[in-house]
């Protein structure tokens, strides 16, 4: 039931720590104590005390309570006496906040930058915290530790270790805060403290982009916890168990489940008149009820009971969390689903509960995550973010600073409660004689900028989920509106980061819409972190929702823009701890990146597929200048060897506004030498390999060729250096670098100065190389060039069907294959003979023809070159084919003896004729001849050699009988076993005849008989 004192001009309110009384104060100087908390009529409670001015803080120990108001007075009264206050601090500036800590010390802040602790037990005991640039609006101190954190009005949140002896803050967190100039205006009056959750991990505080984050005390890194739906965020507080956060937004009080993330009830005040539009200013739980009070900018004050609903846990009482089991370390599947528990937690550090919904409900116990132990450190991926954009400070914000120029939004806020607030979109650039300065009332509400080089991108995401969110082009040159053209997402979808590289044909229409053709959807892997675009590709930095080895573990994606092909994609060269600050483009065209400990790394070879890599050319804490300094580096743009950059002082961690004059600083590679020239020489190589790879049918250009000239004279004069020092390798390799042939006469004659004969002669063979190849030196170069951006040849074309042989499927034919004829393996055959002579070839069978497996249907058809072979084969006469006599006939048995007796037959003996041996045995036995030849003729021409058998040559005629008869009797069986009947018919032999003239004989058949 709600409570309010009515228009008694309220502005601030707070409970003791055991929560039975609670502190009221008014613009009047009036603090008012409440006991009784059933009747809160101004005329039924006590007045405690007066004060001389508004009152503009309370804070309470359990044995004080501490008042601020604007007559600068620190004032503690005693809350079990009514004695009368005490003056523990003073400013001659209206004091704006107090807090206290249970190591009995107190913070107070005025109308300044600086922070002033008082130990309350000592008050001459007194500390000064200087860190902001404006105004601190609040302070809270941690539960348990003594770390304070200031809220100011530049935007700053600062986190203070007092204990420690420095008067520096301990980190200061991301600009999370909005930056309000006007102490007068409603937005200053709201509450931004950093409310601390009560195990003291973390804190809440609400962001100028109307979300609520968690920054975690151990690492300050800060997470989206929610968002609200509709206005800004004016006020938190959180439940003293830690479960519950409550949300003021104008008039209106939201409760927060802390774990599960969601909103569990809201809550408004009926009394008040919704007409005068009351803004809640400050909130704060009771610690021992369901209770909440608030105060609002119209003076009045409500406590509301039973803000949590009945079926959840109570807001007061300690959550009984179950405590964890230890983990088996032996068993190897409980410590796998560990690990693959500890890798599902997301980038918003949401945790998984211990119980489920519906058993939390019944038991009222509630699981606290953040308990839980981890086997290993799970690292959020940071936040994504445009190039050059910095958080909103002084209600102004960059959303893009670069080479070109800065877009600048300014919120305006509204005259009174009644107005809401707009935004300013100025774009100014660094030349303004090439592009003219953009100014206009935003009426979307853009939240993100990119300055290409055609025109400037705008995106807004829709506040109402059912709105879409849109993009904004408008080019440099044609500033009307019919130039412009607009694009809308699908309603529900959000824009992370834009960029722009080209522009649409001129006077062409480009109102982008759902069903238009003009691009393509491309998807990535992972999570976006940043992109950036020149005139040929996108540079698009990703990355996985979390990892465990402490490192980013981001990636990169280089998009070609006329075909959106991937060129390049790998890992960014990012260590341990390290976070990516900004990615951009040089003047050389290659993408560039830089972290968050100043170190640069340039993309080289970026143009060859698959040959790019990351070299490092700068790290800002090896430069001369920084040495004893406090001071960091915003990075603008990269220029050959300069850096342009704006140079932050101190803890500043973005530019301020206005934007600061840039200033440029030399890019030197970290070396460990302390040669400048070899350094110089390393990084001159690198930009010429970069303007190389950017030619495309040039052979070389201007810039190049400069470039080239101030190389070789720094190499000439190193190796004058290391002539001087009699380093003769060190010379030979200096100059082999060098380009032009006539810089290699300076280097003949620093070795004929110095007589190193040997340098001499290979400076000569070089130069003699170099004049070779002057001519194709940059003709090769562009042919390479060529070879690795041609592109892959077409797909060979398929064979035509009419030639090709015909597909069969495997284990088609079972048939067995067929054979092949090998006429020199075949065993072989005994072929009977009439005469010592073999056979010729022509009377010789052929050999067999393979046999044929496949049936008719199985054969290819002959195409036309087959039947014309054919043709050719039928006219011209085959070739004489060579026979081996020994060669084993097909169709006999080589396991039978061709000169045994046939089963069934009746064995007879081969009859020896009688004829022909009887012819012979007369002409030996006949006398011979003692006349003498006479000389052969001269003009008598020489036959040709005889015939004859190897054993027939160089004998007489009885050793040719003798051997002849040998012969027809050689056999593996015995001659008495069988006998040959020879033929007849064989015709007589004249006595002139020799055994080398052929003859005609009629072959016998064998007759098999017996013995």
């Amino acid at each position: 039931m709600p409570y309010h004192t009515g228009d008694d001009g309220f502005n601030s309110v707070g409970f003791s720590p055991d929560g039975k009384f609670l502190y009221v104060g008014n613009d009047a100087g009036i603090v008012r104590l409440y006991e009784n908390f059933d009747d809160f009529h101004p005329n039924s409670n006590s007045l405690s005390t007066f004060d001389a001015n508004r009152i503009t803080s309370i804070a309470t120990t359990n044995q004080y309570w501490l008042s601020t108001s604007t007559d600068g007075i620190l004032r503690r009264y005693n809350q079990f006496s009514d004695s009368s206050p005490e003056h523990i601090w003073s400013s001659s500036l209206a004091a704006t906040c107090v807090a206290t800590s249970k190591g009995g010390w107190v913070a107070v802040a005025s109308e300044g930058p600086d922070i002033m602790l008082v130990n309350l037990y000592d008050i001459q005991e007194t500390k000064k915290l200087q860190g902001h640039r404006g105004n601190v609006r609040k302070l809270s101190w941690h539960p348990h530790k003594n770390l304070l954190a200031s809220c100011g009005a530049d935007g700053k949140l600062l986190v203070w270790d007092t204990a420690a002896h420095r008067s520096e803050p301990l980190t200061d967190v991301a600009m999370l805060l909005p930056s309000i100039a006007d102490h007068e205006s409603l937005a200053y009056k709201y509450d931004c403290s950093a409310v601390w959750h009560p195990s003291g991990d973390c804190f809440f505080v609400a962001t100028s982009t109307r979300t609520i984050v968690k920054v975690d005390s151990s690492s300050w890194k800060s997470t989206t916890l929610f968002i609200p739906p509709q206005n800004p965020v004016t006020a938190l507080a959180v439940s003293p168990n830690g479960a519950y956060l409550a949300i003021a937004s104008n008039h209106q009080v939201s409760i927060l489940d802390v774990v599960k993330k969601n909103v569990i009830a809201t809550h408004t005040n009926p009394d008040e008149d919704p007409s005068k539009k009351p803004c809640i200013t400050q909130i704060a739980f009771q610690p021992n009820a369901n209770a909440l009070v608030w105060v609002t900018t119209i003076g009045t004050f409500t406590r509301l009971t039973d803000v949590v609903p009945g079926k959840y846990p109570s807001p007061f009482e300690k959550i009984q969390v179950r405590e964890p089991e230890p983990p088996v370390q032996n068993d190897v599947a409980d410590l796998l689903q560990q690990i693959d528990a500890a890798n599902a937690v997301d980038n918003e550090g949401e945790q998984k509960e211990v119980e489920d919904e519906e058993k939390g409900d019944d038991t009222g116990e509630v699981s606290d995550a953040e308990d839980e132990p981890s086997l290993v450190q799970v690292t959020s991926l940071q936040e994504h973010f445009q190039p050059g954009e910095t958080p909103l400070s002084q209600n102004k914000k960059y959303l893009a600073i670069n080479k070109i120029g800065y877009i600048e939004r300014t919120e305006v806020p509204g005259l009174d409660s009644s107005m809401e607030s707009h935004h300013i979109i100025d774009v100014k650039f660094f030349d303004e004689s090439k592009r003219r300065r953009i100014h206009f009332t935003d009426e979307v509400g853009y939240t993100l900028g990119y300055l290409g080089e055609r025109g400037i991108l705008l995106a807004a995401n829709s506040k109402i989920e059912t709105e879409p969110a849109q993009v904004l082009f408008r080019p440099y040159l044609d500033m009307n509106a019919s130039e412009e053209w607009t694009y809308q997402l699908n309603p529900g979808c959000s824009i992370v980061g834009i960029a722009s590289g080209a522009l649409a044909p001129r006077g062409s229409t480009k109102n982008m819409s759902d069903g238009d053709l003009d691009g393509r959807i491309l998807g990535m892997g992972g999570q976006f972190v940043s992109m950036v675009a020149s005139h040929e590709w996108v540079f698009v930095v990703h990355g996985p929702a979390s990892s465990v080895d402490g490192s980013q573990n981001l990636s990169y994606t280089l998009i070609n823009f006329e075909d959106f092909s991937v060129r390049q994609r790998d890992l960014l060269p990012l260590g341990e701890n390290v976070q990516l600050k900004w990615i951009g483009i040089t003047e050389e065209g290659a993408p560039a990146i830089f972290d968050s400990v100043g170190r640069i790394h340039v993309l080289t070879k970026y143009r060859i597929p698959h040959h790019a890599s990351w070299a490092r050319i700068f790290d800002s804490e090896l430069l001369e200048r920084k040495q004893g300094k406090h001071e960091s580096y915003w990075p603008i743009a990269i220029f050959g060897s300069t850096l342009l950059c704006v140079i932050l002082k101190g803890n500043d961690t973005h530019p301020s506004h206005p934007l600061p004059p840039p200033q440029e600083l030399p890019i030197e590679m970290p070396f460990t030498s302390e040669n400048k020239a070899e350094e110089k020489v390393a990084r001159e190589h690198l930009l010429l390999e970069i303007l190389r790879d950017g030619l495309d049918d040039q052979l070389t250009n201007d810039e190049i060729v400069k470039t080239e000239q101030n190389m070789d004279k720094d190499l000439v004069l190193l190796i004058q250096s290391a002539c001087k020092l009699s380093q003769i390798p060190r010379a030979i390799e200096l100059a082999k670098l060098i380009h032009n042939a006539r810089f290699l006469d300076a280097v003949l004659k620093i070795a004929q100065f110095y007589r190193f004969e040997g340098l001499e002669e290979k400076i000569r063979a070089l130069k003699a190389i170099r004049e070779a190849e002057e001519d194709q030196r940059l003709i090769i170069a562009r042919e390479k060039r060529a070879q690795w951006t041609r592109p892959d040849p077409l797909v060979r074309g398929l064979a035509d069907v009419s030639y090709a042989a015909p597909q069969t499927k495997t284990f088609q034919h079972s048939e067995p294959p067929p054979t092949i004829s090998r006429p020199g393996l075949a065993l072989a055959v005994p072929v009977k003979e009439t005469t010592r002579f073999p056979a010729s070839s022509s009377s010789m069978p052929p050999p067999p023809l393979p046999s044929d497996s496949t049936s008719s249907e199985n054969k290819r058809k002959r195409d036309e070159v087959d039947d014309f072979a054919s043709s050719q084969d039928s006219v011209l006469p085959p070739p004489k084919q060579k026979v081996n006599p020994f060669a084993r006939k097909n169709g006999v048995d080589t396991n039978r003896n061709p000169f045994g007796v046939k089963g069934g037959a009746n064995r007879t003996t081969i009859q020896k004729s009688d004829s022909f041996f009887d012819k012979v045995e007369t002409a030996e036995d006949a006398p011979k001849s003692t006349a003498k030849r006479g000389p052969k003729p001269k003009d008598k021409k020489k036959e040709g050699p005889k015939q004859t058998t190897l054993f027939g040559m160089m004998m007489d005629k009885k050793e040719k009988a003798r051997v002849a008869d040998s012969e027809t009797q050689d056999s593996d069986v015995s001659m008495s076993d069988f006998s040959v009947v020879a033929d007849e018919s064989q015709p007589e032999l004249p006595e002139e005849w020799e055994e080398t003239q052929p003859v005609d004989m009629v072959e016998t058949q064998p007759v098999m008989q017996e013995s």
